[in-house]
């Protein structure tokens, strides 16, 4: 079986609006193993200047839930991070290097909202590359500046990370979209798929058949780019 990880999630409880409750964090972690996802980064939304970020909470339930797969015997790793909000009051954890990244590294998960422009967005991206951060920008694909030739031009300006979610690329919500996540794929673009996984029924991992997608439309090597197990 395939091994996966997983660079965006909402599958621990009472931070967002992720799962709603313990039981429900154990269930969508149950799926996590039946789907093969052996490394989860947990990155739950980071609102700045919405809603204060209650770190010591988001521990306490990231230590609950590993506690669970500790239980059960999972091959499942969950390590830290957070879906990061662009907007002027994020500059305040920028200045201060506090914003949470991927595990222990300096990749950051920033999303924007959805009407956001190109302005906006590269002048985010310039400030993240400025303060030491490497971003990773989260589902391009709901952003209405992302046309299907501008994340070439945005990469060749910027050392950035364009992450898509699974659904996306299956088609289970947009087909458009999914024509455009594609062509992204097939051009080289797209850096990693995640799930966004936030609470049942309707939000769960799809990265098996993410991965089958990819392998049968771009090859192997594609599919284990994306989707395979990386060390952020």
């Amino acid at each position: 079986m395939n091994k996966f990880t997983d660079i965006h999630c909402h599958i621990i409880y009472g931070i967002d609006d992720g799962a709603r409750d313990a039981e429900e964090m154990h269930k969508l972690i149950d799926l996590y193993v039946k789907d093969g996802i052996t490394c989860a980064y947990v990155t739950s939304h980071l609102t700045p200047g919405l809603k204060q970020f209650d770190f010591d909470l988001y521990n306490a339930r990231l230590q609950e839930a590993r506690v669970y797969i500790a239980e059960q015997g999972y091959d499942l790793e969950l390590k830290s991070g957070a879906e990061c909000l662009y907007s002027d009051a994020m500059s305040q954890y920028m200045r201060s290097h506090e914003l949470p990244t991927l595990g222990e590294s300096a990749y950051v998960l920033v999303e924007f909202m959805p009407n956001v422009d190109k302005r906006t967005l590269e002048h985010a991206i310039k400030r993240l590359i400025e303060e030491g951060y490497y971003p990773i920008i989260a589902h391009p694909e709901r952003y209405s500046c992302m046309s299907y030739f501008y994340p070439g031009r945005l990469k060749k300006k910027y050392d950035v990370i364009l992450q898509c979610n699974a659904d996306a690329l299956l088609g289970s919500r947009r087909k458009l979209t999914a024509h455009k996540v594609n062509y992204w794929v097939k051009k080289g673009l797209i850096g990693r798929i995640a799930t966004d996984s936030h609470r049942l029924p309707g939000r769960v991992p799809h990265m098996t058949r993410a991965y089958a997608h990819l392998k049968t439309n771009f090859g192997e090597a594609v599919a284990q780019k994306l989707c395979g197990e990386v060390d952020i």
